[in-house]
């Protein structure tokens, strides 16, 4: 991926890059800031490295003259090289770098280095960085490897190490340091946690055996900062299940925890693929050869090369048992999300049924309060009529007979015999009225919707003459860019009620006027009144706009109308 990405198989290889991406790359022109890197391809092997050198020409302050030029070896295990020889530094030329300049210049490079590599990479490699390295992959880590032909004052390795004065100094480019030994009376090398600093004049002869330690400490520092994204995973997935757990305390925590799922999901599985590749970079490393000279194999023996790799194998083994339990505990929050679902659902459904019996409470209390109303009418007009009638008669009473006369003296000559037969009657007659308006609303309660959807083919003149031909209630029409819709009801005469089981159902139609569909029936039906079964409600509605010649007859292994009930 690499390779092609600097174009080292093309005729023309090389040239300037930038990290910018196009966002309008159909556009006329690409115009970017200042600071480019010019590539120059020197080696390469397809599926084994490829080295580059590379001219940096990023701005700098005003009164600054950089010249910086690197040369960059990429292996396919991973490995990202960088070569630079210092010929000046302020007033420093070649000889006598002041170790002050060099920590500030090590700084710049770090910087640079990232830079040009932001710019020959593919963006894929650069999200993988981004995640391990949390958004802040331009000051990643990275190990300093320091030769040098002689260091002033040359003293023996120990004297180094003196908690003083020149561990302060060599702590500026190297970090913590933390051994120092001498691998010939010449040449001395001192361990630092971001670097190496091998001085003496045969410090060249031992390059490879230091480019094998520089890919193994690089991915050191990798696995390092892989660890710490690791427990960040963790501690995500932990904060996620106290969003589950707490789930009621906000009404939108179920789209919060999955969208947190989606996007930890998607980094355990770019953590995996990460873990992945660096244990196939480990597994297929070489370990060079013990080199022949003393100052080699003393150099050779104090790096350890063989014993970093086997360490580092093993803490990729332990990396996978966290990575792996990362997933599981991923796939268990998963679990728990969809169990918050179904008791939102539960929830949900709980309060629905609850609001359900309040309407249907308040349907059947509107239906008690409407038969109220009806006897009441009755009541009166029953008292209108006898008015009227004593109108024409005069006053009439029955005391005024004498059939009634004696028997009235009786009941009227025994104390209180007069009003309790007044209170029973009173109480027989509100029990009878109570017992009857609440069976009618009850009765009046039960209703049943019956909805068929058809989206069928119609004759639209045939419906306009069924329905010239209904006592229509209410007409919607409305109209969009997809057509006319009209929407058309009517109640059924009550002499046609035979039809329906001993109702008169109410009934809409919504038909495509312009296209000449329609859309859907919906029947309105009283199962106090009427006897039909949904079924047979459906079929009646429909045998009518058969025998109207609305819709066309239908064979018997066409597919069902499809059908609501409430």
């Amino acid at each position: 991926m690499i390779v092609l990405c600097v174009r080292s198989t093309e005729r023309v290889q090389g040239g300037f890059f930038t990290a910018l991406v196009d966002d309008d790359s159909g556009g006329t022109k690409f115009e970017v800031p200042p600071g480019l890197t010019k590539v120059t391809i020197l080696d390469y092997s397809i599926t084994e490295y490829i080295n580059v050198e590379a001219d940096i020409y990023f701005p700098e302050d005003q009164g600054i003259v950089q010249i910086e030029n690197f040369g960059i070896h990429l292996a396919a295990d991973g490995t990202i090289c960088y070569g630079m020889k210092i010929e000046a530094v302020m007033d420093r030329i070649r000889d006598k770098v002041s170790l002050d300049h060099l920590a500030r210049l090590l700084v710049d490079v770090h910087q640079d280095s990232s830079r040009i590599t932001d710019s020959i990479v593919s963006a894929y490699q650069l999200s993988l960085l981004d995640l391990v390295f949390i958004g802040d992959r331009g000051n990643r880590d990275k190990i300093n490897i320091i030769t040098a032909e002689e260091i002033e004052p040359k003293l023996p390795a120990e004297k180094y190490m003196d908690r003083g004065e020149n561990e302060n100094e060599l702590k500026q480019v190297l970090g913590e340091t933390r051994f120092a030994y001498d691998i010939s009376e010449e040449d001395v090398i001192i361990f630092g946690n971001h670097g190496i600093l091998l001085c003496g004049p045969n410090s060249k002869k031992h390059e490879p055996t230091l480019f094998s330690y520089l890919s193994l400490t690089g991915k050191d520092i990798f696995i390092q900062n892989y660890f710490s994204r690791v427990f960040i995973t963790l501690d995500s997935l932990k904060n996620i299940r106290k969003s589950i757990l707490e789930a009621h305390t906000d009404p939108n925590s179920l789209e919060t925890v999955r969208n947190k799922l989606a996007e930890e999901s998607r980094d355990i599985i770019m953590l995996e693929e990460i873990l992945a590749y660096v244990s196939e970079s480990l597994d297929t490393m070489k370990i060079p050869a013990i080199p022949p000279d003393p100052a080699g194999k003393k150099l050779f023996e104090v790096l350890d090369i063989a014993r970093v790799r086997h360490e580092l194998q093993r803490r990729v083994t332990d990396l996978h048992k966290n990575t792996k339990s990362s997933h599981h505990e991923l796939t268990i929050l998963r679990q728990m999300s969809e169990g918050m679902k179904e008791d939102r659902m539960f929830s949900l459904q709980e309060t629905l049924n609850s609001n359900t019996k309040l309407i249907s409470d308040v349907a059947q209390a509107n239906a008690e309060q409407s038969v109220c109303l009806t006897y009441m009418q009755i009541i009166l007009s029953g008292t209108l009529a006898f008015a009227v009638l004593d109108r024409f008669t005069g006053t009439w009473s029955v005391v005024n007979r004498d059939w009634a006369a004696n028997m009235i003296d009786q009941l009227l000559g025994t104390p209180y015999l007069w009003f309790i037969f007044n209170m029973l009657l009173w109480l027989a007659l509100g029990y009878y009225f109570l017992k009857t308006v609440k069976k009618r609303g009850t009765a009046r309660a039960l209703l049943m919707d019956i909805k068929i959807r058809l989206n069928e083919e119609i004759n639209v003149e045939m419906l306009d003459i069924y329905l010239s031909e209904k006592s229509i209630v209410t007409e919607n029409i409305r109209y969009d860019k997809n057509g006319v819709v009209q929407e058309v009801t009517w109640i059924e005469a009550w002499l046609r009620r035979a039809k329906w089981g001993g109702t008169a159902p109410k009934i809409t139609v919504t038909y495509d006027d312009e296209h000449g569909y329609l859309l859907d029936v919906h029947v309105h039906y009283s199962k106090s009144e009427g006897g039909l079964k949904p079924k047979e409600v459906r079929e009646a509605i429909m045998q009518e706009l058969l025998d109207a010649r609305v819709v066309a007859e239908r064979n018997d292994d066409d597919e069902e109308y499809d059908e609501e009930d409430e």
